[in-house]
């Protein structure tokens, strides 16, 4: 049955940009203000620079569907043209309610102007983790699991230096 998910009530009202789309490294969207994030590696003298937003949703083993208003439904199994496409028409939209079903983790994301992403776990892996929210301020890491749990990572963990 599906239910508002609260514990991400704090994604409501933000607006969606920046959206990609990888066939192995799943899919991103960022959320609310950007931010530069700079990644140092002073042994190999390398540096990297790349902005995301104050909070993304990744979308990693998941079946999932865009419905943009006035145009036919995009799968993950949709052509990448097709794909990019799709996601660009949710950037700039803004959340307005997320609804999750506890026995499976089927999530909907429901945008302001009429899209929709709709995310379901793949059949064969009911342990999987359909989706990863990561947050800022405060961070903090929020994961739907294709049985139907959520898991939250604590408060005080920082992210992992790479």
């Amino acid at each position: 049955m599906l239910q508002d998910l609260k514990e991400l009530d704090s994604l409501i009202g933000k607006i969606c940009w920046g959206n990609w789309w990888d066939n192995q490294a799943g899919t991103g969207l960022n959320f609310g203000e950007p931010r530069l994030v700079l990644w140092e590696n002073k042994e190999r003298t390398e540096r990297k620079v790349w902005t995301e937003g104050e909070c993304n949703l990744h979308l990693t083993l998941c079946s999932w569907k865009i419905e943009n208003v006035g145009e036919k439904s995009v799968l993950l199994s949709s052509p990448k043209k097709k794909i990019n496409i799709a996601l660009r028409r949710l950037e700039g939209q803004k959340i307005t309610k997320i609804e999750f079903d506890n026995t499976n983790g089927k999530t909907i994301f429901n945008f302001d102007l009429g899209s929709k992403l709709t995310c379901r776990r793949f059949d064969s892996d009911p342990e999987s983790t359909l989706w990863s929210f990561i947050s800022e301020n405060p961070y903090q890491i929020i994961m739907a699991m294709g049985n139907g749990q959520i898991r939250i990572s604590p408060r005080d963990q920082k992210t992992p230096k790479m």
